[in-house]
């Protein structure tokens, strides 16, 4: 049964190739009898005359679409011409491009005259013209009414541009060579040449394969081959004689079960069971016994004794003017004499690997040296437009920040909004860095919040200090694991962020609170008790205690144990203890803009608003309070000239102190009246600088114009290290964090008057101290402190002598004699002041005389 359907689909397929066969004839018969016709004929449809067949050189064989065959060959027995359809490069003459809407393509049915194999048809004159008669101004043919007015054929050929590429979905040709420019007609050949036929012939038979040349690759194809290793197993088959010769019978199954689906596993550690083999593994030596003998020798003592040699005075005389001792000793005193300098020039002794310089802190040249950009926060809604005050970071979550936002407006425009600025939003924003669009917890307070600290070791407590004078505290532990658990990814995705917005616990009393704006607070480590002693505490104990200055002129110190809890605090929160801060001679209080505290002592230093640098004690001395004494402050220094903007203490050198405002910053000592090291005067006007937490010698400067300056006193300390621009608006807030649990990055937080905060991250050579650094930078300082001491004791000499000169000239005038001239020889102050005196009365008798001539 299966012999007869194979053979019916042989039959079959004879069938379809002699059916192909004789369309293919005829086709062919059809292409010449329709070339017969000659150009100028019509064509029958290329439905009729049959695909055409594509041309050697890319064009397209086209037979005449209109008429039917004629012939098949011409008069002289040779093929008839063909037709092709191309299209020329550029548009001929006689031929014009034209737009035709989709119903004049049904009107006149180009659809199915105009196919893909024949692109083109002929249009009637008077088709066209009826067109225009019935459709006037609308007929798509209005563009070639002139032409075809003019036109003396009845026809004209319609070629389709399917890829416009003249311009229009149609091209009308009007003239015969525009024409045949897209009607090519092309002749077969009549004869071949001998020459021809040759070569025709020759490329008709098959190429035949070159010697094979062996170039060495055979060993690598030896290499690939594959050579049995065992001899072949041959398996036998049986099967009955009966079996054989039987009828077959097929039938239809399912595909399914014609395959078999291998998953793969996805335990890709295959179990592999092998066969217990015992094996031994020597890994050293064999132990081998040897035997060594060695010999003995009984220990004896001796001893050697000898005495010089002596020479009389003759042979010493004798060998001393030998003339070889004398060459001897020319020649090796020159190499002698260079080696003893060498030695005295070079230590070469010395280890030159103790002695290398470290890489880190060579002189970069590059990016690597300066701040790079790592993250920026601005909030359009809540900070934008506004001043950051303050910037802090929290002590022990990576990448978390606070900053607070103030209203850009000086005391005088307070006063004139009065109440109308309550209604603001007065705003603390805590970002993170995983979402640097929305801000993770918003914190409202009663007014702008000049400054505020979080707790050092619960920092879920966070004070601030308001411009009203009130102190307020929040407590951010329910909201505290919120940017713990959120990652980076969910950030992005959230677009509508709901941000919690937190109300303070506490505010302090009103009554009791400063009396104008609060510009600085700072959590204290020690305990100062209600008479304002210090109390020693245990080291292990949180802080409760905190201290605010304000513009008022007050220190207040305020206790978190005034009630029992946090919340009982509110409205009802008042300072314990109270120090005001006069002036040296009583006259006016000093207008306090930060303090830096010392928790071993009762001394502050604190930066005023008329632009000194106080120190005080706010421990009054029972004498002193006997006495009525008006002030507390011990010392004062008028070295800037604007507002003092920052105090700080060093986080190395806590007797170290750095003060910036006005033009100028300087370092200070606890004990020093004067500045140790002096800025020359900036151009632009300081107004923020913080303390690397890492290297003693470094601090950043925030300057109005945007830009900050990096000081390293041990490079230079004449000027800035490196100045590098960080914004378009004034530096308002600076504050630097290393995160000791990852000390390879440190980060600085630098806040604008735009409301933006920049946190750029900085460089190695910066942040990582180099080798015996802070031992250098406590010898620099203490050269200073000595040469402040040497400057001083000086001038204290400098005026006692003018002072005795001064005496002993107001002594000599009073016993009716003159002093005693000074002596020719003497030089100094005295002689110094008395050049001085001589030229001031000059000055006054010329100038009197001047205006006695007047």
């Amino acid at each position: 049964m299966s012999s007869s359907k194979i053979g019916s689909s042989r039959s079959r397929s004879s069938l379809r190739g002699s059916s192909v066969a004789q369309s293919r004839r005829s086709l062919t018969t059809s292409q010449s009898l329709a070339a017969s016709t000659g150009i100028a004929g019509r064509h029958m449809p290329a439905s009729r005359a049959g695909a055409p067949a594509p041309d050697p050189a890319g064009a397209t064989k086209v037979p005449d679409p209109t008429n039917p065959p004629a012939a098949s060959a011409d008069a002289d027995g040779s093929e008839a011409p063909e037709i092709v359809f191309t299209v020329p490069d550029s548009l001929p003459d006689g031929a014009v491009p034209l737009f035709l809407s989709t119903a004049t393509v049904d009107l006149f049915h180009l659809k199915e005259k105009c196919t893909e194999a024949a692109p083109y048809t002929y249009m009637k004159r008077a088709d066209m013209l009826a067109d225009l008669f019935n459709r006037a101004a609308v007929s798509d043919f209005h563009p070639i009414k002139p032409q075809l007015n003019e036109l003396q054929i009845e026809e004209v050929l319609l070629v389709q541009d399917l890829e416009w590429k003249f311009g229009q979905n149609y091209i009308i040709c009007f003239s015969e060579e525009a024409k045949n420019a897209f009607l090519v007609v092309r002749r077969p050949a009549t004869s071949i040449d001998a020459a021809d036929a040759e070569q025709l012939a020759a490329a008709a038979k098959p190429p035949r394969p070159a010697t094979w040349t062996c170039l060495g690759s055979d060993k690598e194809i030896n290499e690939e081959k594959v050579i049995m290793s065992r001899d072949p197993i041959y398996y036998r088959f049986a099967r009955k004689r009966r079996k054989f010769g039987q009828d077959t019978h097929f039938q239809d199954g399912e595909s399914a079960t014609g395959w078999i689906d291998i998953k793969p596993n996805a335990n890709g550690a295959q179990t592999l069971v092998r066969m217990l083999h015992n094996a031994g593994v020597q890994a050293i030596a064999p132990m081998t016994a040897r035997g060594v003998q060695t010999y003995w020798n009984r220990p004896v003592n001796s001893s050697v004794q000898y005495e010089p040699l002596e020479l009389d005075a003759a042979a010493r005389a004798t060998i001393l003017a030998s003339e070889s001792l004398h060459a001897t000793l020319d020649m090796a005193t020159s190499r002698i004499e260079r080696i003893l300098v060498q030695n005295n020039a070079v230590n070469i002794f010395q280890n030159d690997f103790i002695a290398m310089g470290e890489d880190e802190h060579t002189l970069d040249q590059g990016s690597n040296s300066s701040l790079q950009e790592y993250q920026s926060f601005t909030d359009l809604k809540y900070s934008k437009d506004k001043s950051i005050s303050c910037v802090a970071w929290h002590p022990t979550q990576k990448g978390v920040l606070a900053v607070s936002c103030t209203q850009r407006s000086t005391f005088d425009e307070r006063v004139q909004h009065g109440l109308t600025t309550r209604s603001r939003q007065s705003l603390v924003l805590i970002w993170s860095f995983y979402d640097p669009i929305h801000p993770q917890l918003i914190l409202e307070a009663a007014d702008d919040v000049a400054s505020f600290a979080f707790h050092p070791t619960n920092p879920h407590m966070i004070v601030g200090g308001c411009v009203n004078g009130q102190i307020v505290l929040w407590d951010i532990s329910e909201f505290q694991d919120k940017w713990k658990n959120k990652k980076r990814d969910e950030a992005e995705e959230s677009k509508n962020v709901d941000i919690d917005v937190i109300k303070f616990v506490a505010v302090s009393s009103v009554e009791y609170s400063h009396r104008a704006a609060v510009s600085d607070v700072a959590w204290l480590t020690s305990e100062v008790n209600h008479n304002g002693d210090l109390v020693k505490r245990d080291p292990k104990d949180d802080a409760t205690q905190l201290v605010s200055v304000g513009l008022d002129g007050h220190v207040l110190f305020w206790d978190l144990r005034y009630k029992k809890d946090l919340k009982s605090l509110d409205q009802a929160w008042k300072p314990t203890f109270k120090v005001p801060l006069l002036a040296m001679d009583g006259t006016f209080d000093y207008g306090l803009m930060r303090v830096a505290v010392d928790p071993n002592v009762t001394r502050l230093w604190c930066a005023t608003e008329e632009g000194d640098v106080i120190q005080a004690d706010w421990m009054v001395e029972k004498q002193d309070a006997d006495k009525g004494a008006a002030s507390r402050v011990d010392m004062t220094s008028g070295v800037h000239y604007a507002p003092v903007s920052d105090v700080l203490r060093s986080p190395i050198y806590p007797d170290i102190l750095l003060s910036v405002g006005g033009w100028a910053c300087y370092v200070w000592q606890d004990k020093s009246p004067v500045p140790l090291i002096s800025s020359a005067l900036s151009a632009a006007h300081y107004t923020c600088g913080a303390w690397s937490p890492t290297r003693p010698s470094v601090f950043f400067i925030g300057r109005s114009d945007g830009f900050v300056e990096i000081w390293d006193i041990l490079d230079r300390s004449h000027q800035a290290s490196q100045v590098q621009a960080v914004s378009s608006t004034a530096v308002s807030a600076i504050n630097v964090q290393t995160y000791y649990w990852h000390p390879t990055h440190q980060f600085i937080a630098i806040g604008d008057d735009d409301g933006t905060v920049h946190v750029l991250e900085v460089p190695r050579n910066i942040f990582r101290p180099a080798k015996n650094e802070k031992a250098f930078m406590r010898a620099l300082l203490d050269r200073e402190i000595k040469r402040v001491a040497f400057a001083a004791e000086r001038r204290t000499f400098r005026a006692q002598e003018r002072q005795r000169a001064a005496e002993a000239k107001s002594g000599g005038s009073a016993d009716g004699a003159a002093p005693p001239p000074p002596a020719a020889d003497a030089k100094g102050p005295l002689e110094g002041d008395a050049l001085e005196k001589a030229f001031q009365d000059l000055q006054a008798a010329t100038l009197e005389a001047l205006s006695g001539a007047a």
